[in-house]
């Protein structure tokens, strides 16, 4: 009796529990090698995804929420790039954790990853339960989801916290299109809606999209469907659910949208783009999956840009379980959406992606089309789950059929070398691997002929353990060993006593990089000012005069870090152990100063003008139209500047009335109060802020606080409570 009671306690979290060993263990790698192996050295994690989140955990460390980055190209909106993920959840859960010698603790950002997967695997665990199926085939599809596909084979953490979501997103829309009271599906559909917002949280917004048109799609066929089909609760289903979405989604949403009206991205057309101009088509071509990349399903590595992995196994049970469960409507749902993930994968391939980029808006936005592979491998794996819990209720001639699939396709992979060999076609990757692939189909292959033949005492334990070796054998293959000479995390660690000289100094600091010597974000890793820096954008009027040289002087970039000198008459300040030096340049300006002097920049270019005026620039501001009056007298003082991560405090005296700048990225969110009141804070010279003080003593005191933050901040936090009380309550 006490065995029977411990075992219906222990029931609920089984499968929770035997999800997290096996993500566990299937990242071995990064879990039980010791710190042997790392999956952050790569270009885009090790320079600066990884810099992003150093720079979020210092700050919120110190007692400041990382909304503005003063560090990225004279001051950058943090929260307004998306990508570094300040609202992200999961991102909370890392930066709270204690930091080592003031940096990240890689085992806590190994954790981290680990969790995220982890948490992808247990929500569709979840949505495989609530769809009735198994715990032995809802942990099958929950692993396969974690482990397989476009989640197990990426590893850009702000890309993978957006899909982790969809499971929960679906199976409240299940929910609702089950909800007999009008009360249960509201419910439902406001909360599919929420987890959808969540994930517009995560920190980037190409998943999230497609997730997005995946459940838009499934309303369209609810709403239209059965004799009721004009029932005005459906319709108030799909509002519940896109309220909520804006709802919660509204801290990362608009702050988006507020950056990206000011603000040019880099999407691989020879120039970038601005919020309200569409991505070329030809840049979404080149990220489409190439139509042999479906073959991607089980073999890995057949496209650069994406991969849609999950094996034999998982292959093959998806498609039993979708002939199976086709007269379910999730499943026949899910079987669309797989597909539909496919072809829309394919991008410029086939004409659904066509029709989709001119139609829809902002579509274009989800560059990587290839990545929409994200749905074949979330619909697969629910999919697989009901394979595996009902493959004797498929036909006798289906089964074998699926058999004879893997074995015909175990034999081709083990002799696809000889056979390229012998026709002297290209090869596309390394064929180191499928002879294993090939191996386990074989496996796979007498595995479902012996199920259907009842000579297998349990055949599903032994699928689901073939699927997780097969799934398991390609996870972390590209992870680089630890400590190489040549490794970008070691890269990393190489200029600290640059960077501890520089925070020694008197002055603001604000330097210029080779990027030959540091191809990283320096600026967010060790905490330092510079003008070059390594973001997918940038505000437009950083980008129209960066490369200035009387605009990086006006912002203040005093030195410069490289081995040899950038340009003539930079001074010589610092040598560092390894032959790095720091040159000083002697015409930057102060980080604040005052001028009684004003000029209109006419129809030239703002760059243009300030590389014109050259030093007058310390006396004369340039305005393109409308200048403040000013009266002209000298013997101005400056007497203190002191900087947050989003606040910056400076006193003046002013002999007259004058204008004192700050060399710092103007942008609409600062708010300027000057001795306690609020006064209007204006763009100078294109890129810094200015505000015009009387004469006498004055504090000024600049905040970055943006409306759309506070708007978003307020409209989140009203959706989290009313995703908390339709779930309680």
């Amino acid at each position: 009796m006490v065995e029977n009671h411990q075992h219906a306690r222990l029931g609920p979290v089984a499968g929770p529990l035997v999800m997290l060993l096996i993500v566990c263990c299937s990242f071995w790698r990064i879990t039980l090698a010791h710190g042997d192996y790392t999956w952050l050295d790569s270009p885009d994690l090790a320079e600066q995804v990884l810099p992003w989140l150093q720079y979020e955990a210092d700050t919120l460390h110190g007692g400041r929420v990382p909304l503005w980055d003063p560090h990225e190209g004279g001051g950058q909106s943090l929260i307004g790039q998306m990508q570094p993920g300040v609202v992200n959840p999961v991102n909370w859960l890392l930066f709270a954790m204690p930091l080592d010698g003031g940096f990240l603790s890689r085992r806590w950002v190994d954790a981290y990853f680990i969790l995220i997967h982890y948490l992808a695997g247990l929500f569709c665990y979840l949505l495989c339960r609530d769809l009735g199926r198994s715990t032995l085939g809802s942990v099958f599809g929950g692993s396969a989801f974690a482990l397989g596909g476009w989640i197990g084979y990426t590893d850009w953490p702000q890309m993978l916290s957006g899909g982790i979501w969809a499971p929960l997103v679906f199976l409240f829309l299940f929910r609702a299109y089950r909800g007999i009271r009008f009360s249960v599906c509201i419910r439902n559909a406001a909360l599919s809606g929420g987890f959808l917002g969540l994930a517009f949280l995560s920190g980037h917004h190409q998943i999230p999209i497609f997730t997005g048109l995946a459940a838009a799609g499934c309303w369209v066929w609810y709403l239209f469907q059965g004799q009721d089909r004009r029932a005005p609760e459906r319709w108030y289903a799909v509002a519940a659910f896109c309220v909520m979405t804006g709802l919660v989604g509204a801290a990362q949403i608009l702050p988006a949208s507020d950056y990206g009206r000011h603000a040019v991205r880099w999407v691989g057309a020879n120039n970038p783009v601005g919020w309200k101009e569409v991505v070329p088509y030809r840049v979404l071509e080149r990220y489409s999956l190439p139509p042999a990349g479906i073959l991607s399903l089980v073999v890995r590595d057949l496209s650069d840009n994406s991969t849609a992995y999950v094996g034999w196994g998982v292959l093959l049970m998806a498609v039993a379980g979708a002939i199976a469960a086709w007269r379910e409507v999730p499943a026949r749902l899910l079987a669309i959406v797989a597909a539909g993930g496919m072809l829309l994968a394919m991008g410029s391939e086939t004409v659904f992606h066509g029709i989709l980029y001119a139609l829809i808006p902002e579509f274009n936005k989800a560059r990587t089309i290839a990545f929409a592979v994200f749905l074949s491998g979330f619909g697969a794996a629910v999919l697989a789950a009901y394979g595996l819990d009902r493959f004797l209720e498929v036909g006798l001639r289906v089964r074998r059929v699926l058999a004879l699939m893997a074995a015909t396709g175990g034999v081709l992979c083990i002799a696809s070398p000889w056979i390229l060999f012998q026709t002297k076609l290209p090869k596309t990757q390394d064929y180191n691997m499928t002879s294993f692939f090939g191996l386990v189909a074989l496996g796979v292959a007498l595995v479902l002929a012996a199920w259907s033949a009842g000579k297998l005492r349990r055949p599903a334990v032994a699928l689901a353990a073939l699927s997780l070796v097969e799934l398991g054998s390609g996870i972390g293959y590209g992870y680089q060993r630890s400590g190489r000479p040549d490794s970008l995390l070691t890269k990393l660690t190489e200029h600290a006593e640059i960077a501890c000289w520089l925070k020694h100094r008197a002055e603001p600091v604000r330097a210029e990089i080779d990027s030959g010597e540091i191809p990283y974000n320096f600026c967010d890793w060790y905490g330092i000012d510079t003008i070059d820096v390594l973001i997918p954008s940038l505000t437009t009027n950083i980008e129209s005069v960066r490369f200035y040289y009387w605009a990086r002087m006006l912002l203040g970039v005093n030195y410069y870090i490289g081995r040899k000198p950038l340009r003539p008459g930079q001074t010589d300040e610092f040598t560092d152990s390894r032959g790095v030096k720091i040159f000083g340049n002697p015409d930057a300006f102060p980080r604040v100063w005052v001028v009684h002097k004003t000029a209109l920049s006419g129809n030239d270019g703002i760059g243009y003008i300030l590389d014109h005026m050259g030093p007058a620039l310390r006396d004369t501001a340039v305005f393109p139209a409308n200048a403040p009056a000013l009266e002209k007298c000298a013997g101005d003082s400056v007497n203190m500047f002191r900087r947050d991560a989003d606040s910056l405090e400076f006193e003046v005296n002013m002999a007259c009335r004058g204008l004192a700048i700050a060399g710092e990225n103007y942008d609409p969110g600062w708010r300027v109060q000057v001795d306690g009141r609020s006064a209007p804070l204006i763009e100078v010279d294109g890129v810094a802020r200015g505000v015009v003080l009387p004469a006498g003593k004055h504090r000024v005191a600049m905040r970055y606080r943006p409306g759309s933050v506070t708007t978003g901040a307020v409209l989140t936090g009203v959706g989290v409570l009313a995703m908390l009380g339709v779930a309680f309550l």
